[in-house]
């Protein structure tokens, strides 16, 4: 993406609106346009679409509050191939944009600590998807535990931890 678009993006991310290029954001793909020069001049509309809901917070050890640097996984829940994961996405501090008005589960893990399911619980089974209306903002400050739990080591994939085997 040109320097110009990525800036483009950035500023319409800080206001709440996702990139719709992305499926895990937009559930319609709308056809892209590329423009050419036979056509000295055009009309452009661009369409933001619906603000995104908005997840902000922190990460942290539960004990020693020493801030972290986590793995996340969001998945919308009705579609399991569709899903947004890695590093970076979540930080110690974040703030991050979550597809509006559909169900997400959310998985936080690092290594040498439980994994951390939305919201709150250790068990995949506990899990609750999370759900944000357009522009809703909510605040989670997520505390992991140490330890490993050997049937959900929250290793999933080595994309975040080069240790990991799925």
């Amino acid at each position: 993406m040109p320097a110009r678009d990525r800036g483009f993006a950035r500023q319409h991310a800080a206001q709440g609106y996702p990139d719709t290029d992305s499926v895990f954001y937009n559930e319609s793909k709308v056809a892209p346009t590329t423009p050419s020069f036979s056509h000295l001049s055009a009309d452009v509309t661009i369409v933001l679409g619906p603000k995104a809901g908005i997840l902000r917070g922190t990460v942290a050890d539960a004990v020693t509050g020493a801030p972290l640097d986590p793995c996340v996984d969001f998945h919308i829940a009705s579609e399991p191939n569709n899903f947004l994961s890695g590093t970076g996405l979540v930080n110690s501090e974040y703030r991050v944009l979550v597809p509006h008005d559909r169900d997400v589960i959310m998985k936080i893990w690092h290594e040498g600590y439980l994994p951390w399911y939305y919201p709150g619980v250790r068990n995949k089974s506990e899990a609750l998807a999370l759900h944000l209306k357009s522009g809703e903002e909510r605040t989670l400050h997520i505390r992991l535990q140490r330890g490993n739990d050997a049937s959900d080591a929250g290793c999933n994939t080595p994309l975040c931890f080069s240790r990991c085997r799925p």
